[in-house]
């Protein structure tokens, strides 16, 4: 209740629903409390608290006994919502989410599911990386990606607006006779409707949770005769159906998508009131692994490229001090796991200091334990930039960091075999680590700008505090590595002009020699 009275004295935001978190199940007692304290309270007329919404369900190909029909059209209870279905950037993947999206209806009566997620825009070096429909986790080159499960999606979602109902079991709802499935929507106002027709086989579309039972598909010619408002929306309007077709045929391996020809396509020619049969029928042939929505609405659209341009390498030099940022939002290029980090005007008096830290710092603005949902971590922890830094590229890293509470940081490069070159400092005993080395002295003073730098060549490193040397280890680090930063506790701290650059010729990194590289 608090977060919902905080969500809306602070940012404006009504919220519509609450609920049980998600992958974890509180219990009855639990959603009946919930639902006191909000029913009671000032929004209980406008926030609906939701029962467990049921998670990755998979399909069967048995239909409903009851067609559906002991459920109101427009359930808003959630009640008939599917918390997630997923895909990552493959045919498989877009295979499952066509057989899904039509027979979690048919079998189910799910009408809502909810897609984790759209766009997948963190790095590839997290979990679950390339998941969403479209791909755009390189923002310094405006790449992205569109892969088949979006095209999959498609074929409903670009045909099905909010408010349409769908048809009844048996009238435009079905299993095919040889396999695969039929769901048919229409407008409140009867005058537009769409049916999506698949024809998945299951060996081929395995969805990585949830039901996969054993369903094959065959060569189908599917007669479907158009009567009453269905009928009555192509001739009073005068409409004739276009056809957009997908063959989602391509191998089961990681990240294999079928061809980009193969994948959304328009036919050229509608179907007209003259093309029907004397019966008002039309026919079309459905093979397996195909995805065919027949519909009145001509909004339909593909678009351009599904590629952007070229991959293009991150821009080194690279300096950023947040002053072009957005407040409020996240910075350019990081990526939170724990906390929160976001830009905001200096709070931060600079008086007698020496750096010019001008207006917007990026700040870490939790300042208590969370309750997490999954294992816990080791406090605020956020990263940078993609996996392709290499220490044969000679880089320089610098950032300055301002801690408001003392805690023990961790930063530097972070990757397979590269880790142990993170500099550890503890600001309240001064103790620090590098690698096998290990020391105290160092002044990590609060309230106080510190530059920490460090040096990545392929076998030497070197670190230092406000252009003093702390360190200097020999780890030969020849894979590729990112930036990452974490915290011991949950305290407020700030981050301000971060360089990466390179070091003009590989020097002989000595205790004497490195001050001149900070020059």
């Amino acid at each position: 209740l608090k977060w919902i009275r905080g969500a809306k004295r602070v940012h404006g935001l009504t919220i519509d629903y609450v609920g049980p978190w998600n992958e974890r199940n509180e219990g009855e007692e639990y959603n009946r409390i919930l639902r006191k304290v909000i029913g009671e309270s000032e929004f209980g007329n406008v926030t609906t608290v939701l029962n467990r919404i049921v998670h990755y369900p998979g399909t069967t190909d048995e239909p409903d006994k009851q067609g559906c029909s002991q459920y109101e059209w427009n359930t808003s209870d959630g009640s008939r919502w599917v918390d997630e279905e997923g895909s990552i950037f493959d045919g498989l993947s877009s295979r499952c989410l066509a057989r899904c999206t039509n027979r979690q209806y048919i079998s189910g009566c799910h009408t809502s599911i909810y897609q984790w997620h759209l766009i997948s825009s963190f790095y590839d070096y997290f979990n679950w990386p390339r998941c969403g429909v479209m791909v755009a986790n390189r923002p310094w080159s405006e790449e992205y990606e569109v892969t088949s499960p979006l095209w999959a999606l498609a074929h409903t979602t670009q045909f099905n607006p909010i408010g349409w109902r769908y048809a009844a079991h048996g009238q435009g709802v079905s299993m095919l006779d040889k396999g695969g499935s039929m769901v048919t929507r229409i407008s409140e106002d009867l005058k537009d409707f769409s049916i999506v027709m698949e024809k998945m086989q299951s060996d081929s579309s395995r969805c990585a949770r949830g039901s996969n039972p054993v369903s094959k598909g065959f060569d189908e010619n599917i007669k479907i005769v158009l009567r009453g408002s269905f009928l009555k929306a192509i001739t009073k309007g005068n409409k004739s159906l276009q056809v957009w077709k997908s063959n989602l045929t391509s191998g089961d391996e990681l990240g294999e998508n079928p061809d980009d020809e193969q994948l959304f396509n328009r036919a050229s020619e509608s179907l007209k009131i003259t093309n029907f049969g004397d019966d008002h029928s039309i026919s079309i042939i459905l093979r397996p692994n195909e995805l065919v929505t027949i519909t009145t609405l001509t909004s339909g659209s593909k678009g351009d490229e599904n590629i952007s341009s070229t991959r293009k390498p991150f821009p080194i030099p690279f300096f950023q001090t947040f002053d072009d940022e957005t407040d409020g939002q996240a910075a350019r290029y990081w990526y939170d796991q724990d906390g929160a980090f976001e830009i905001q005007k200096n709070p931060y008096s600079i008086s007698n200091q020496n750096k010019d830290t001008k207006d917007k710092v990026l700040r870490q603005v939790v300042p208590q334990w969370p309750i997490i949902w999954t294992n816990p971590w080791a406090g605020p922890t956020t990263y940078f930039g993609p996996m392709e830094f290499f220490s044969r590229m000679n880089l320089q890293v610098s950032i300055d960091i301002l801690l408001e509470d003392h805690a023990k940081v961790w930063f530097g490069p972070y990757g397979d075999g590269v880790d142990e070159a993170m500099i550890i400092v503890d600001s309240k005993s001064g103790m620090w680590e590098f690698g096998p080395q290990k020391g105290d002295g160092v002044d990590f003073a609060l309230h106080t700008w510190h530059t920490l730098s460090f040096i990545m060549c392929e076998d030497k490193q070197v670190v230092s505090l406000d252009g003093k040397l702390i360190s200097s280890i020999n780890l030969h680090a020849s894979k590729p590595w990112y930036l990452k930063f974490k915290m011991s506790k949950y305290v407020y701290m700030a981050f301000n002009n971060l360089r990466l650059d390179h070091i003009p010729d590989k020097p002989t990194l000595s205790y004497h020699s490195y001050a001149e590289f900070l020059k």
